[in-house]
């Protein structure tokens, strides 16, 4: 679901909603013809970005080093970075430390970058055997008016100091464009070893 103009008092429900809509299945209908995944050798991960999203060159946080910055049929913005860490994350890394001290300085870049300011947002963790995933979602306002959201997931593969982040930024209101992007972001797969 995207966010348009809600009562405060909703936005919570509205991020409980995109949290579950992110667990869910794409409940569209398959590609007739796959689109090949995008891969970066680099960094050894690779992911599917939909058909119809085009390549544009925007700008990313500082922090982190762009690798792939696509704009949706509806104008909404697909970024995917890197951040370096400073230490190696294991099975034994506290998640709310990667979260608080690794993911939120990403995410606070991306406000900045986009102009948005948070209302309220909702967090899970979507590790799995291989890697730490922490997944946001953040509903907002630009230039004062509702409306905004930032959907995000920090992928970071047992052993590395890598952290992959895939930034979705959207004003527009389209359920069809968060299945795919929430698609996109479980379609990432470590690969290779990076480089």
């Amino acid at each position: 679901m995207r966010l348009s103009i809600f009562p405060v008092v909703a936005l919570c429900g509205v991020m409980a909603g995109l949290t579950s809509m992110a667990g869910a299945q794409n409940a569209g209908p398959p590609s007739r013809s796959p689109v090949p995944p995008f891969t970066d050798a680099q960094y050894g991960y690779s992911l599917r970005v939909p058909p119809g999203w085009k390549p544009f060159t925007g700008q990313q946080p500082p922090q982190t080093t762009a690798r792939l910055s696509v704009v949706t049929p509806t104008k909404s913005s697909l970024l995917v970075s890197v951040s370096k860490l400073p230490r190696r994350i294991t099975r034994a890394t506290d998640l709310a430390l990667v979260g608080n001290t690794y993911v939120d300085p990403v995410i606070k870049a991306y406000f900045k970058l986009f102009d948005l300011v948070s209302i309220a947002d909702q967090k899970d963790d979507w590790s799995d055997p291989g890697s730490m995933r922490l997944w946001q979602g953040t509903s907002a306002t630009h230039s004062g008016l509702p409306g905004a959201v930032l959907l995000s997931l920090h992928a970071i593969r047992y052993g590395s100091d890598t952290m992959i982040n895939i930034v979705y930024v959207s004003g527009a209101n389209s359920v069809e464009e968060v299945r795919q992007v929430d698609a996109a972001m479980k379609s990432l797969a470590f690969v290779s070893a990076p480089q």
